[in-house]
């Protein structure tokens, strides 16, 4: 596990790339060149095209899903197996989305044999069972500080909860989070979203009066937060922080920052909610809580959780988590948060998620993750640096991010042609990648697991070299 002097470090070497990376002209590569490099891509992906033709009449721009969407059109999976997916057509991809963290083991590991085999002649309903409170009992066996826990289905949904449950608690309305981080697409936390700066863009149906109950401050800004929090203390009912930092560490957060968010709410009796729907048992056994020595209020899980099925919660001392009540008398007292919901700690997510948490407990793979992590990072660097490009990659455990395209630390309108420029350079290098045969988050996130192999980031290495040499220099 990290120290956080060295997580300082890493924050702090990120950041001074970053800005080196912004005075450099954005790189676009040459169309024609792409388009002699397209040519076989598009032959072998004809089927996913169709697909999503058809698709454009039933989905709403043609997907269900945003960040592993890429021009001119997704890809269509059909199977995955360890660290590969594969497409309608039967063509391989290297998979580093990795369903947006939620596979530490890769697909169809070994791990989960034994529970598909038991569902497979196990007919199940939606009642009590026995996994969902072993499921419990290892969460709490992880992270000490999660006494007592709620299961629902999404990260957005645990987030809601988790807020309305800050709220009844301390009969207070308003909420701070950090400026470009995302907690789900309810309000109010999807104020600010992505990238700083871009304030109400994504609130569209969202009352004004609920928006403003959201109050954000910028990453690692110390003025900022101790002035937010001194001027409304008495109406914030709970801080929401993400670690690493603002879209897994792209915005990255200084530990310091994060401890002075803890101490200020602890200071003026304000709940501080850690979300860990990424960072959850994907840093460590003991997620972003044990790597940073924080002691949230409030912990949100998913993902891993689940182990890549629909699962999260909202975890903590039993005194807060007990505001879940069904109980009447509590309700009419105004001291019960109902929530619900028909699928939430189903067998099939709380047999997988304890089927993973059981793997991690036999195998403890974080060491080992971080090597890889390190490894590729190391890899990438060394490319970049030997090819004469600013470009440079980091990580966080297993969580790395690329960056050929620096954002400016805030949005502005006055500046809305550069960072369309640089959103259009970034797709174009997702693209050219997954013609290769990778698969990223919005082109810059990765996300390692057992699975991934010394020959797996060989083919990563070998595409972006291609891509390079696809770069203008002059």
């Amino acid at each position: 596990m990290r120290t956080l002097n060295s997580i300082n470090q890493n924050v702090e070497d990120a950041y001074v790339k970053r800005e080196a990376l912004l005075k450099m002209p954005i790189l676009v590569l040459p169309e024609q060149k792409l388009a002699n490099q397209y040519v076989g891509y598009f032959e072998r992906t004809g089927e996913s095209k169709s697909l999503f033709e058809k698709a454009k009449r039933y989905f709403p721009d043609g997907i269900q899903h945003h960040n592993t969407y890429v021009s001119p059109y997704p890809i269509f999976i059909k199977g995955g197996c360890v660290s590969k997916v594969f497409d309608v057509e039967g063509n391989t991809y290297l998979d580093f989305t990795m369903g947006a963290g939620a596979q530490l083991f890769g697909y169809a590991s070994e791990h989960y044999e034994q529970v598909w085999q038991t569902l497979a002649t196990d007919r199940f309903s939606l009642f009590h069972h026995p996994e969902e409170l072993e499921l419990a009992e290892k969460v709490n066996a992880f992270m000490p500080l999660v006494e007592s826990i709620k299961f629902f289905q999404s990260g957005t949904e645990a987030v809601k909860a988790a807020i309305r449950l800050a709220r009844a608690y301390q009969k207070r309305d308003l909420v701070v989070k950090i400026s470009g981080s995302y907690h789900g697409w309810m309000s109010p936390t999807i104020r600010d979203i992505r990238q700083p700066g871009v304030g109400d863009l994504y609130m569209s149906g969202v009352p004004k009066a609920e928006a403003n109950l959201c109050l954000t401050v910028p990453a690692n800004d110390l003025s900022a937060l101790q002035k937010t929090i001194r001027k409304r203390s008495r109406k914030i009912a709970a801080v929401i922080v993400e670690l690493p930092g603002p879209e897994s560490g792209r915005i990255p957060i200084y530990p310091d920052f994060v401890h002075e968010i803890q101490r200020l709410c602890r200071k003026h009796k304000i709940l501080f909610i850690l979300d860990e729907v990424v960072t959850g048992f994907r840093l460590a056994k003991g997620g972003a809580q044990a790597v940073y020595d924080l002691q949230p209020d409030l912990t949100i899980l998913g993902k891993v959780l689940g182990g890549g099925t629909s699962l999260s919660a909202v975890g903590g001392p039993r005194d807060f988590i007990q505001y879940f009540s069904r109980n009447v008398t509590q309700t009419i007292r105004g001291r019960a948060v109902f929530v619900g919901g028909t699928m939430a700690a189903n067998r099939v997510s709380t047999m997988m998620g304890l089927a993973t948490l059981q793997a991690i407990e036999e195998n403890d793979p974080y060491n080992t993750l971080d090597q890889k992590a390190q490894k590729m990072v190391d890899r990438l660097n060394s490319l970049f640096d030997s090819a004469g490009f600013p470009f440079f990659a980091y990580h966080f455990g297993s969580i790395v991010q690329i960056e050929l395209v620096a954002w400016p630390s805030k949005f502005s309108w006055s500046r809305i042609f550069d960072f369309q420029k640089r959103l259009s350079s970034v797709h174009q290098y997702q693209l050219f990648l997954q013609s290769q045969g990778i698969l990223s988050l919005s082109g810059t996130r990765f996300f390692l697991s057992t699975a991934h192999t010394d020959e797996d980031l060989n083919h990563l290495i070998n595409a972006y070299r291609k891509l390079l040499e696809l770069i203008p220099t002059k």
